[in-house]
């Protein structure tokens, strides 16, 4: 796929995943047992599992995906979207990445870039509330952001008769909504 699609003029970026670093789903580390000194004040996620998979693999595997993408294209960044970015800190994960989408964590993008001054962030997956907006707006240093989603789709329908997701920007139609105007 990067080799077929490397000098196609869509592609700014190529992603090695979108969140397969959610937390016990496989992988999990010892900071999701929460304390002090992690950020978190209570067990997430249901805690540290220590029979699952081990999330410093995620370092490693992101290392391989990374030079992969890398042997057929040299010239644009390579990211992924986390959706555990706490637990992901822990790992090389992030640090394996030219620039590292967070999803639905605008909460800690002023902390992350403090403790990680290089890193390029954005958000990968986000809502289209005004706060989340404002995450971007206010700070310099996150370029940008991608809202889940841009058009009503069909499918992940809450209880029967619904149908569809109706968080898009546009209805099914195409039509704009008005929090679509609002955006």
């Amino acid at each position: 796929m990067v080799r077929r699609d490397r000098n196609h003029l869509s592609i700014f970026a190529w992603s090695i995943g979108n969140e397969v670093d959610y937390p016990n789903d496989p992988y999990s580390h010892p900071v999701l047992d929460g304390g002090s000194d992690t950020g978190f004040t209570q067990p997430i996620f249901g805690g540290y599992k220590k029979d699952a998979p081990d999330a410093m693999r995620l370092g490693d595997i992101s290392k391989h995906l990374v030079n992969v993408v890398k042997q057929y294209d040299r010239t644009r960044p390579v990211t992924a979207g986390l959706a555990g970015v706490a637990m992901s800190n822990q790992t090389e994960y992030p640090g394996a990445l030219d620039i590292a989408g967070y999803n639905y964590t605008e909460s800690i993008y002023e902390a992350d870039h403090k403790k990680y001054q290089d890193r390029i962030i954005y958000g990968s997956e986000n809502r289209h509330d005004m706060e989340s907006w404002k995450a971007v707006r206010d700070n310099e240093y996150i370029f940008g952001q991608f809202l889940w989603t841009g058009i009503d789709y069909l499918g992940e329908s809450g209880p029967w008769p619904s149908s569809g997701f109706y968080s898009g920007l546009l209805d099914f139609g195409g039509f704009i909504k008005p929090r679509g105007y609002f955006r």
